[in-house]
């Protein structure tokens, strides 16, 4: 019986061992699992709070981007990559002082408008460091469809900062908007050409100069893709 009484003891202190053991482990996924929860309740609540302002600001981007881009006589969709790189830069995901300059300046891009959209978004990843997947650069491997515009533009970015040193020459077609000429291309040994169609390119020209930014290393081509050969 003694023998008996020692061996339920240690199989008693085994499994009782074996029990924290796991839940020390798992402790951390626990935590982080508690942890995401809080985040997205606060946002979800701070969002509510900001409604008002989120409508607000998707008016304001949305009117712009369309009716300004119409009389302008450029396409809308060229305001898209600006778009996606000022989320880029105002979340800390990776600095592009120049999107800023062009929100501020261009005629068809709410700047005022993409702070009232992102406003709850951006005060959640402040302070608690949460932002909705649509909102945020994923991690490699992670990409999904509604974030894979951010996914695109780390790639591309991360391919001028590894070979730029040993290219001689960038060239940009359907530039748009986009700032790398601006963010990478300013190196002595580099030339770098931006195409798109005329009133993309002028807009773009004239924006950058009333800003004070300076162009000239920047040979802008005009061309329309859907109807000319670029390489000719």
């Amino acid at each position: 019986m003694r023998e008996m009484s020692t061996e339920n003891s240690l199989f008693s202190d085994w499994t009782t061992s074996g029990w924290k053991s796991e839940a020390l482990r798992n402790r951390p996924i626990v935590e982080e699992e508690l942890m995401k929860a809080v985040q997205i309740v606060f946002f979800v609540l701070l969002q509510i709070v900001f409604l008002p302002l989120l409508i607000a600001g998707f008016i304001m981007v949305g009117a712009k981007q369309i009716f300004g881009s119409k009389k302008l006589g450029v396409s809308g969709t060229a305001i898209d990559v600006l778009q996606t790189r000022w989320i880029y830069h105002v979340f800390g995901d990776r600095e592009d002082p120049y999107t800023i300059v062009l929100a501020k300046h261009l005629p068809n891009m709410s700047h005022a408008g993409m702070w009232l959209a992102m406003l709850a978004m951006l005060v959640s990843k402040r302070v608690l460091g949460y932002a909705p997947g649509f909102a945020a650069v994923p991690e490699k491997g992670k990409e999904r469809w509604f974030n894979f515009f951010y996914a695109r533009h780390r790639f591309f970015d991360e391919v001028f900062e590894k070979n730029l040193d040993g290219m001689e020459q960038v060239v940009l077609m359907g530039a748009g908007v986009d700032t790398r000429s601006l963010m990478f291309c300013q190196k002595e040994h580099l030339s770098v050409f931006e195409l798109d169609q005329t009133a993309t390119l002028e807009l773009k020209k004239e924006t950058l100069k009333k800003a004070g930014v300076d162009t000239e290393f920047i040979p802008f081509v005009t061309v329309d893709l859907n109807h000319e050969a670029w390489h000719e």
